[in-house]
């Protein structure tokens, strides 16, 4: 599939979804991949400290705590209502 066809098809898939919560994730994901991209490399994959560390993985704890994410089977169930 050319890169042209895969937009169109990614537009199309898109338009059909009426799950608020997908199109966050989707948005989410689309967003931090546009941003990752549009710095150096180097500046996306740079070191961080010990203290950067445990304060994502806090971060990460709290959304799960908070319900803020998706299994994989949630999302793949998603998928599967828009064929």
């Amino acid at each position: 599939m050319t890169t042209i066809a895969l937009k169109e098809n990614l537009i199309k898939s898109i338009s059909r979804i009426d799950d608020r919560e997908l199109l966050n994730a989707l948005n989410k994901i689309i967003s931090k991949t546009m941003d990752t991209n549009s710095k150096k490399s180097k500046e996306s994959l740079k070191r961080f400290t010990m203290e950067e560390f445990l304060a994502r993985n806090e971060r990460a704890e709290n959304d799960i705590k908070n319900g803020n994410i998706f299994s994989n089977d949630e999302v793949f169930a998603m998928f599967e209502k828009l064929k």
